[in-house]
């Protein structure tokens, strides 16, 4: 298979091509169409608008779980595993944060409890919910 563009018309009308398969007809064939929605320019696709509606939390159509031979078991496979990884990220980096935390012992005299705790809540939700530039790799 090669990741050249089924056609080179949505380029030429202006749409930018997206890099990826098309998840209902398997082919390079993405481009961000108008409204910016991505969206398969192979005609005979059986569902065009598959990849936008997996970006945007939808179920692909029965046509696109036909088209990749995944079944339902597979597609559960694949949500639990992502699941799994999403969760065991997650206990690793509060379980790192407590150990910095037992290291570094009870507050230092004169501080106020409720500013330690506030401080010690804010790192625990930056380690469970980064930033939007720490999701992407940026440090």
């Amino acid at each position: 298979m090669t990741d050249l563009p089924a056609s080179t018309a949505p380029a030429a009308a202006g749409n930018p091509l997206v890099k990826g398969r098309c998840p209902a007809c398997r082919g390079a064939s993405l481009f961000l169409g108008n409204g910016g929605y991505v969206t398969c320019s192979r005609l005979d696709c059986p569902n065009p608008s598959a990849a936008d509606d997996l970006l945007h939390g939808e179920a692909p159509g029965p046509a696109a779980t036909e088209a990749t031979g995944a079944t339902d078991r597979e597609t559960t496979t694949r949500v639990f595993a992502a699941l799994h990884q999403s969760a065991e990220r997650d206990v690793s980096c509060v379980i790192t944060l407590y150990e910095r935390w037992v290291k570094a012992g009870p507050p230092p005299l004169g501080t106020l409890m409720s500013r330690w705790w506030d401080q010690r809540l804010a790192e625990l939700h930056a380690a469970i919910l980064p930033s939007a530039d720490q999701a992407k790799g940026k440090p």
